[in-house]
């Protein structure tokens, strides 16, 4: 007959059932007598206490443990057969929240570029970026916020938690932050953007953004910020499929912003273009890399590979006086490009960018977005087309300028760069314009 093996304290997972105030939970917990439960919850809103069981496994055999997410009753049993039962105070994770902050969404990559927008256009300060995101405390008035073009979006900053785990546990947290945020100050900066828009009850949509996996999906992060809008304001905000308010939930690695978009359609596609090119550039990106080539009154700007006027027409909104000149070898392009920056705001003419038709030393900053060899063909290899437009670049500008260039690949801009003819100012930064890679180069004529 086998030895009964001793009875000690074992360690164990666990997923369980809990009830508390604010609805019913299902977690996960290990249990080592006074077992912890930080598991997962399916949770209506707010904190949860309650007392559950269930069974998994682990590293140290079978196991019980409480599911509810901040008290917890378990008990396991060890690796050699040991029970062990107990009482589990569970932490939450440590967030830390900010309120009343303004925010941007710019096109990854351009990041650095929108900042130095913002803060030379609004004086900000408390300034935080990353993919994607630019986000700075409130300077001056909300509505000279719809004056930015480097970025794609605007918003009132609801809130914004960092520290965000993977867990259902996230939920109740981001609940929580929205009930005890400053709404009231996004919604007033609305409203100052958007004068019209008035009345008791507010109606409103969320729009979920989430990259990574989680142990929960979008529709978890637009249901937990519906209803804590609905439960904080008692039903004064309405949930709609459309056609309201909208506020954004946009959740990468572990932050999560929350906040009401300020801007419109206008901003991304500004008036709109008369015609539409294949692999037009995003005015925000033409933006940018205007930003990039160094703005000055007056100057001589060219765009060799103008496209449907893109670049063209963002230079030409700065309003200070700049000669502009456009460039491209396809007669359709000419003609969008006209159309769309108008006949007397530009000198549009058709001609090969390794061949310009410029006198030495006549243009003071260039800007162009590249072929990537995708949506346009092009008849010679990138690394020989490329080589030409930096040839011909560096011959028309002017000791000093610099050129902006995004190409598909910066590998295959290199070997046309003379390095007695150009100096690389930083390093080429990767940017994603509608799904696809690129590289923005940035150079300066010797």
């Amino acid at each position: 007959m086998a030895k009964r093996p001793s009875r000690r304290t074992g360690t164990g997972t666990g997923r369980g059932r809990g009830k508390g105030p604010s609805g019913k939970g299902r977690g996960k917990g290990r249990g080592t007598g006074r077992s912890s439960a930080p598991g997962r919850k399916r949770a209506k809103g707010g904190s949860s206490k309650g007392y559950g069981k269930g069974r998994a496994k682990a590293s140290g055999g079978k196991g019980r443990g409480g599911g509810a997410p901040t008290r917890g009753r378990g008990k396991g049993f060890g690796k050699k057969g040991a029970s062990a039962r107990g009482r589990a105070e569970v932490s939450a994770p440590e967030l830390t929240v900010r309120s009343r902050f303004h925010f941007a969404e710019v096109v990854p990559g351009f990041e650095r570029v929108a900042e130095a927008e913002v803060r030379e256009a609004c004086g900000a300060e408390g300034i935080e970026r990353w993919r994607g995101r630019v986000v700075w405390d409130p300077a001056g008035p909300a509505r000279d916020l719809l004056e930015l073009r480097c970025t794609e979006d605007v918003f009132a900053g609801v809130c914004l938690l960092t520290g965000v785990g993977r867990s259902r546990f996230s939920l109740g947290s981001l609940y929580r932050a929205v009930v005890d945020s400053q709404l009231e100050w996004a919604v007033s900066a609305y409203r100052e953007c958007h004068p019209g828009a008035k009345g008791h009850r507010i109606r409103f949509r969320v729009i979920a953004l989430m990259a990574g996996r989680r142990n929960f999906v979008r529709s978890d992060l637009t249901a937990a910020v519906e209803r804590a809008l609905v439960d904080r304001s008692s039903g004064r905000w309405v949930p709609v499929p459309e056609d309201g308010m909208e506020l954004w939930v946009d959740l990468w690695r572990d932050r999560c912003l929350v906040g009401l978009r300020l801007s419109t359609e206008r901003m991304r596609q500004r008036e709109g273009r008369s015609v539409e090119l294949p692999a037009a550039l995003r005015p925000s990106a033409a933006a940018c890399l205007v930003r990039m080539s160094g703005v000055a009154p007056g100057q001589v700007f060219l765009d060799p590979c103008c496209g449907s006027g893109t670049i063209l027409s963002e230079r030409l909104a700065l309003g200070d006086g700049a000669k502009l000149i456009g460039t491209d070898i396809d007669p359709d392009a000419v003609v969008a490009a006209r159309l769309n920056v108008g006949r007397r705001a530009a000198l549009i003419v058709r001609a090969d960018a390794s061949r310009l038709p410029l006198p030495d030393g006549r243009v003071d900053a260039a800007c162009a977005n590249l072929p990537f060899g995708q949506k346009v063909q092009v008849s010679v290899n990138l690394p020989t087309m490329y080589a030409g437009v930096a040839r011909e670049l560096s011959r028309v500008l002017k000791r000093g300028a610099r050129a902006a260039l995004l190409v598909g690949d910066p590998a295959d801009l290199a070997p046309g760069l003379e390095r007695r003819s150009w100096r690389l100012i930083g390093s080429p930064t990767n940017v994603n314009i509608l799904g696809r890679r690129a590289s923005a180069v940035l150079l300066e004529r010797k």
